[in-house]
């Protein structure tokens, strides 16, 4: 299109410049012109084409606003692209640049990463060994707890015991006691037995002067060795068994 403008300026040009000359010719020539006759129309043709071409020229003046207009259109979303790829471009460039400080960073967080895997497999670790501790504090007092009611239980059953000591002992005491009672008793009845028979046979003598037959002993009781007391052992034994 400017290609075709700049051709119609040329050509305008052109035209002008020959018709400029063709008048600088007419004036030196006035006087041979004064004894021809002169036709008045011969410019016509000339001007018509003149405007005819400015016609033209303007239309086309015209025509180039409106694609001027355009193409300042096209310029301007252009000049934003490029804009807007710069922007790009500078970020990614900015981005670039940074790349290296992000991998050293991306390296310390690893490391980092890394030092905390082995934090938690030693956390894990001492977790399991503080539960075998525990396991093992736990079955500890467990056998403590066991022990000490062990021991509550030999205690009680040692004071049932004592109990058991002290009322057989009282049994028997009262049981010898008795047993001795009734010895005396009987050796009471035996001395009053043989006090009788003595004073008997004193009598007799006295009034025959025969001594008499001695009479066979009675029969002694058995000794305090020889006695068996009755005594219940059921309880004894069922507290020894528990």
């Amino acid at each position: 299109m400017f290609s075709i403008i700049k051709d119609k300026l040329q050509s305008v040009q052109d035209n002008l410049t020959t018709s400029f000359r063709g008048l600088k010719v007419a004036d030196t020539s006035s006087d041979s012109a004064r004894k021809h006759p002169v036709d008045l129309n011969a410019g016509a043709d000339l001007l018509h084409k003149y405007q005819t071409e400015w016609q033209e020229l303007h239309q086309l003046a015209e025509e180039n606003a409106v694609a001027a207009q355009k193409v300042d259109v096209r310029i301007g979303a252009l000049h934003e692209e490029v804009m807007r790829q710069w922007n790009a471009t500078s970020q990614l460039t900015t981005g670039l640049a940074t790349l290296p400080k992000l991998a050293a960073q991306t390296d310390k967080i690893i490391s980092q990463i890394e030092e905390l895997r082995n934090l938690v497999v030693e956390v894990e670790s001492s977790l399991i060994e503080l539960a075998d501790t525990v396991e093992k504090k736990e079955l500890q007092e467990r056998q403590l707890e066991s022990r000490f009611q062990l021991a509550l239980h030999s205690e009680k059953r040692l004071a049932q015991l004592d109990i058991l000591r002290a009322k057989l002992s009282e049994e028997h005491r009262l049981k010898v006691a008795e047993y001795e009672k009734q010895f005396e008793k009987k050796q009471k009845e035996r001395q009053e037995t043989f006090s009788k028979a003595f004073e008997e046979d004193l009598a007799t003598y006295k009034q025959t002067g025969i001594v008499p037959t001695i009479r066979p002993a009675l029969t002694s009781g058995p000794s305090l060795e020889e006695v068996e007391l009755d005594v219940d052992t059921e309880a004894l034994n069922h507290l020894l068994e528990e």
